[in-house]
């Protein structure tokens, strides 16, 4: 079933991205622009020439832009300036793909629209998505992503479980990462997916959110950008504990405690259970 769930999601996404990319391309062209001094198309963009001295060599510092030749430093336009001759007047003139529009973003619609459909059974019918499904922010989709790429009979530990998302350490205690010249030891996609799900997470302002919010907290001697990604990184790997736990309990396989509540005996007063953070109670065997 899991690998059924794994194709179902690889093909999902792969049509989703290609109608994405047709939306884009749409998108793309209903801003192009005709510019009233050389009458010639172009395309809004931030990018400009440096006023002063016309170099390409230019760099956005938030809301302004510096030459890093001359040293220029300027207010862009919202639009961006002709890259023909440099002008910034010019008139809306949008363009059309008739193809993509009538043809090709139709059809994949109705595919996407049929391959979602497909996971969504799949992961309807799974036991790891009882539970799941009370997680606000914790899609459908997105968990049918992560049940397709794990083997729950083969991490006996929540710390395996976090090592296989790309969330865990590496034996000299740093966390995981890509490393020039070796081969990553995690799933890079699986990771990815955590990082959408945690976004989710916190749009939803739910348990999960608060428990960031505590973290954060916690973490307050820290940079701004420093606490947020660790609180940021708290939050999945709790998530991740959770949708362990109750996935194995559900199989009938044993979920012990993490490492620092089962071995080095942590008092359990700070153990949150993945009950605790939807509506519906533990169900009672």
């Amino acid at each position: 079933m899991d690998q059924q769930i794994e194709s179902a999601a690889r093909i999902f996404e792969e049509v989703e991205k290609i109608r994405r990319g047709c939306d884009a391309k749409l998108s793309h062209l209903e801003k192009n622009r005709r510019c009233l001094d050389c009458g010639k198309d172009w395309m809004p963009k931030r990018f400009e020439l440096c006023p002063e001295c016309g170099s390409k060599e230019t760099r956005l510092m938030k809301k302004r832009r510096k030459c890093k030749d001359c040293g220029h430093v300027w207010e862009p336009s919202e639009l961006g300036v002709c890259l023909w001759c440099g002008s910034s007047s010019s008139e809306p003139n949008p363009k059309d793909d008739p193809y993509i529009r009538q043809v090709a973003l139709p059809r994949l619609i109705g595919e996407e629209e049929f391959y979602e459909e497909q996971l969504r059974e799949m992961v309807n019918s799974h036991p790891a998505w009882p539970w799941a499904k009370q997680v606000k922010g914790a899609g459908l989709t997105t968990i049918g992503r992560i049940i397709g790429k794990t083997d729950i009979t083969r991490l006996n530990t929540v710390s395996e479980m976090w090592a296989h998302c790309g969330w865990g350490l590496e034996p000299d205690g740093t966390r995981q990462r890509k490393r020039a010249g070796q081969a990553i030891n995690y799933d890079a996609q699986l990771q990815s997916n955590c990082v959408i799900l945690g976004e989710a997470l916190l749009r939803q302002t739910d348990t999960y959110y608060e428990y960031y919010l505590r973290q954060k907290e916690v973490h307050s001697g820290l940079t701004p950008a420093h606490r947020h990604n660790r609180s940021f990184r708290h939050m999945i790997k709790l998530f991740l504990s959770h949708f362990w736990q109750t996935w194995r309990e559900a199989e009938g396989l044993p979920a012990p405690p993490p490492y620092v509540f089962g071995i080095l005996q942590h008092p359990e007063g700070h153990l949150i259970s993945p009950w605790e953070m939807v509506k519906e109670p533990a169900q009672v065997r």
